[in-house]
């Protein structure tokens, strides 16, 4: 088993940032990409909410209709 290095070289250190900031770049991305998705699946979710309010409010109409006619 290799022994715990104590000290970090500036070469070492550099590569650790190039690393850190590179995984950072992608999260980023990803997160971006994720927000659009959202926000496009809390659009389909409203439009499906108002157009299912609208379906039960046309039955209760034709409800309403019918049964006050007879």
């Amino acid at each position: 088993m290799e022994a715990t290095r104590t000290e970090w070289s500036d070469k070492r250190l550099d590569d650790l940032k190039q690393s850190v900031d590179g995984g950072l770049k992608e999260v980023k991305g990803s997160v971006a990409h994720l927000d659009g998705r959202v926000d496009a699946m809390h659009r389909t979710m409203v439009v499906g909410f108002l157009s299912l309010a609208g379906v039960i409010m046309a039955c209760f109409a034709a409800l309403v209709t019918f049964f006050g006619n007879h």
